[in-house]
């Protein structure tokens, strides 16, 4: 398969092309956030964590899914789940700069989704180039609702706005790289299954670690709980579409 990621056809370029511009989605936001209260941070920070809730979720409910997305979703691989937990606590309990540490987290989380959301897309487009637009248009919704929720965990850990647009954006290259990969690492069998439940798990425990902070904090009211939940629904829907039989 060398070859072909070398000499990839045009509707593999663009489609590629397409889903390393979604950190994009975070310029609107770091506009938006501007000048806002603490208040506005932890609002915006209950709306990312039920994206990802709902993002992270939805992908383990559907590994076993025969769609033209398959090739997103592989089965389980519990030493990709084990290593991604082991690491985000690792670092979350680290004392000295925890930010730092957690943002570390997110940032790992982040890039590796880059990595096997970009192979995932040539992979799929590659078996199905007759139906590359619906499978990019799909993937790249999907992507746009995880950095979305990425860039409101990170506000949520104590990051100022323009920190987290440029960790988001510094994630472009990562979709961009994986011709370079494949001769390097054989991206086959377990490493694509391992990374992605590694990525998932991280930014779920990270997740579930920044709610409770903020409820130790101040106790969750039934308003933010309801943000939680409205969080949820532009993953749902993303998924809903993507799935369609």
């Amino acid at each position: 398969m060398h070859g072909k990621y070398f000499q990839l056809p045009k509707s593999s370029v663009i489609s590629v092309t397409l889903l390393a511009l979604t950190p994009l989605i975070a310029l609107p936001l770091w506009y938006f956030v501007q000048n806002k209260s603490v208040e506005w941070y932890r609002a915006i920070s209950f709306v990312s964590i039920g994206s990802i809730f709902a993002a992270v979720i939805l992908h383990f409910l559907h590994t076993n899914n025969n769609t033209f997305l398959d090739a997103e979703h592989y089965h389980f691989n519990v030493w990709g789940i084990i290593a991604g937990i082991i690491f985000s606590l690792l670092l979350h309990f680290l004392h000295p700069g925890k930010s730092k540490f957690d943002s570390l987290t997110i940032v790992t989380a982040d890039y590796i989704h880059n990595v096997v959301n970009s192979f995932t897309l040539l992979v799929a487009v590659l078996a199905l180039p007759e139906m590359w637009l619906p499978i990019t248009i799909s993937l790249v919704l999907h992507e746009l609702v995880h950095k979305a929720g990425n860039y409101g965990l990170f506000l949520s850990i104590g990051l100022s706005p323009k920190k987290a647009l440029i960790l988001i954006m510094g994630g472009i290259p990562m979709f961009l790289i994986l011709p370079i990969l494949q001769t390097l690492i054989p991206l086959k069998g377990k490493v694509i299954p391992f990374l992605s439940n590694f990525a998932s798990a991280n930014l779920l425990v990270m997740s579930f670690l920044v709610l409770y902070s903020m409820n130790k904090k101040k106790s969750l009211t039934y308003k933010e709980w309801f943000m939680i939940l409205l969080g949820t629904l532009p993953a749902i829907f993303i998924n809903f579409i993507a799935h369609a039989h």
